[in-house]
């Protein structure tokens, strides 16, 4: 990752200056000493904490390389060339490290509601975002990750993590009641939002063989089965117009139902795009206007929700954590003036061509059909 070592020194060098810790601050790069590490996991009261750990949720264990790594995949990362102080390391490690305590709290409330994240589901959302640029999930997509600065298995614990939140806020989101009045208000006073946008449904064939896709190409075959009969790699979608990845939009645009985009080769493998179906923008039916509009009312009501179960979560949950990581220490300064202020890149690498998908914050991605 593009910041490890630096933030590394300085939350080490945060940690040393601890009250009781004799001796200065180490050096960039450095470590401290055996013994000094040990007397700062005493006045954390964290003794039985393995090493790297700064902070424990119910003896669950949170790592100093994790906070990195949703650190760099977020908009906190700092600009190339800038300084970025202390302060504001802590304060940004601080908000990271209070997201991992909630994603520790939310897989278990998910895990005791045996409705936990499975790795299927991680996969298929994995699926999801590589296929914009047009490669496999697992290994094959790595270079695609470091490239962004980020390490893969870093990113991967978000996606879960994403998927997880996701889950607990539909949970959540059963709880609260929306009127019959409130909802027919908001279908009034939005009526832009009752459309459902144009769509497109495709498969996506691959395979190394130029040959042998070239021949599936040709053949105007699109029925999954059979394509992968042929040895053939199949994937099926069903996404918004505006979601389809670029590398196949146009070509897709110009396609009939039934008409395959040309052979391309990318990452070793030949591939191309099959058009199923394309729908036009429509409007909504009432029913789907009455669950749009009460799912919307839902989200906007859901922080809340969200606040009570936390603080209740807490409440009975015991967190310890790296005393320059609280809260009360770790505000975050004054911005500088605006003629100074950094710009925030969507990429972990400032300069970088990262792809925005590999974010933390990255937007809302349909889910892939099965083919």
């Amino acid at each position: 990752m593009k910041h490890t070592t630096t933030m590394t020194a300085a939350v080490l060098a945060l940690m040393l200056n601890l009250t009781g810790c004799d001796g200065p601050s180490p050096e960039a790069g450095s470590r401290p000493s055996g013994g000094a590490v040990e007397r700062i996991k005493a006045l954390l009261g964290m003794e039985s904490a393995e090493p790297g750990v700064v902070a424990t949720v119910d003896g669950i264990p949170i790592y100093l390389r994790q906070v990195e790594g949703l650190y760099d995949m977020t908009s906190l990362a700092p600009v190339e060339g800038r300084t970025v102080t202390l302060e504001e390391v802590r304060a940004d490690y601080a908000e990271c490290l209070r997201t991992l305590v909630e994603q520790v709290l939310i897989r278990r409330e998910l895990a005791v509601r045996d409705r936990s994240v499975s790795d299927d589901d991680v996969l298929r959302l994995e699926e999801t975002v590589s296929s914009g640029y047009d490669e496999r999930p697992g290994p094959e997509f790595d270079p695609w990750i470091e490239d962004a600065g980020l390490a893969p298995d870093l990113w991967r614990e978000q996606l879960r993590a994403r998927l997880e939140l996701e889950r607990w806020q539909a949970e959540l989101a059963r709880s609260i009641a929306v009127g019959e009045e409130e909802v027919e208000a908001y279908v009034a006073a939005h009526p832009d939002e009752m459309v459902v946008p144009a769509q497109v449904e495709y498969l996506l064939v691959s395979g190394k063989d130029k040959a042998r896709v070239e021949a599936a190409r040709k053949s105007g075959a699109s029925d999954p089965a059979a394509l992968r009969a042929e040895g053939l790699d199949v994937r099926r979608f069903r996404r918004s117009v505006e979601s389809v990845p670029d590398i196949w939009g146009e070509e897709l645009a110009r396609a009939v139902p039934g008409g395959a985009t040309p052979l391309r080769e990318t990452g070793g493998s030949w591939r191309y795009a099959v058009l199923l179906d394309r729908q036009s923008d429509r409007p909504r039916t009432p029913a789907e206007m009455y669950a749009y509009a009460e799912e919307r009312l839902m989200e906007q009501r859901l922080p809340e929700a969200f606040d009570a179960w936390l603080a209740d979560a807490l409440s009975r949950t015991k967190v310890r954590m790296a005393e320059p990581l609280l809260p009360h220490n770790a505000r975050r300064p004054a911005p500088p003036p605006p003629s100074r202020a950094p710009l925030r890149l969507s990429g972990g690498a400032a300069g970088s061509d990262a792809p925005e998908a590999l974010q933390h914050d990255a937007g809302e991605v349909e889910a892939e059909q099965e083919a």
